[in-house]
């Protein structure tokens, strides 16, 4: 039973033993605060039918779902949530924004999934769809921002006597000081600028 946006999903499983054909009659109830002595009651009627057939779609029709990771097959770092519970492990806060780990195989994207703007986001918003987008949109556009800001770090530091970063400055700490300053942000930002023209935008 699942309750959202309100509506309200309920699954049955079929008992054992049944048959296609055979018929149940169900009955739920509500109960809620109020002064109603007698909970709401609903009956309803439930036939088995066959199982439905898993429809495949036809190769390169593929169709994108919510599960799908589309920005790591561009070749960039993997983005990973970091959730409160782990916050620990990343020195991170409720204004932490996001930041970067190197190791042999690369570097990874730490986004904190329990800032502030996103907890907000989630009481504020009742569709679950636009949180999901929002949550989105906080993941990559923060993501994508703390990796361009460790790479030009990096890259200036190793100009050495021909960049204007000392060379022991740490691109971690730089994006961690960056992002968290914009992630409060960057999602309004993305709904502003999204769909304007240049011109509009200058």
């Amino acid at each position: 039973m699942k309750l959202n946006d309100g509506e309200l999903t309920i699954t049955l499983n079929a008992p054992v033993g049944c048959a296609v054909g055979d018929t149940f009659d169900l009955e739920f109830g509500f109960v809620d605060d109020g002064p109603n002595i007698q909970p709401l009651k609903v009956a309803f009627r439930v036939q088995i039918g066959k199982p439905e057939e898993k429809k495949k779609n036809p190769p390169g029709k593929r169709k994108p779902g919510v599960d799908d990771e589309p920005l790591p097959k561009l070749g960039l770092p993997s983005i990973v949530w970091v959730t409160e519970e782990q916050w620990r492990e990343h020195d991170f806060d409720v204004l932490s924004g996001a930041e970067i780990l190197k190791s042999d195989k690369g570097i990874t994207v730490y986004v904190n999934q329990a800032h502030n703007y996103l907890k907000n986001m989630r009481l504020k918003v009742s569709n679950e769809a636009d949180r999901q987008l929002n949550e989105f949109k906080f993941r990559y556009g923060l993501g994508l921002l703390a990796i361009s800001i460790y790479q030009r770090v990096t890259t200036e530091i190793e100009k050495n006597e021909k960049s204007n970063i000392p060379s022991d400055t740490d691109p971690n700490e730089t994006v961690r000081i960056a992002t968290s300053g914009i992630a409060s942000v960057i999602v309004p930002i993305m709904d502003q600028l999204a769909g304007k023209s240049a011109s509009e935008i200058a």
